[in-house]
């Protein structure tokens, strides 16, 4: 998707763009992602699997 708007506090134009993959896709292709980086730890669940997004982990 693509999208264009104007910022109602800045009246700047901004480009907005949103990409859906598929999660086995998602999941083959990042499974080699970096744990730690210059902005933090990445925490992730069991088998280095990705946390739910839901009300019991927080997210």
């Amino acid at each position: 998707m693509l999208g264009l708007r104007l910022s109602p506090l800045t009246w700047r134009p901004e480009l907005l763009t949103v990409c859906i993959i598929d999660a086995e896709v998602f999941d083959a292709v990042l499974k080699n992602m970096v744990r730690k980086g210059l902005k933090g730890t990445l925490v992730v669940g069991r088998e280095g699997q990705g946390l739910p997004f839901d009300q019991k982990t927080g997210a």
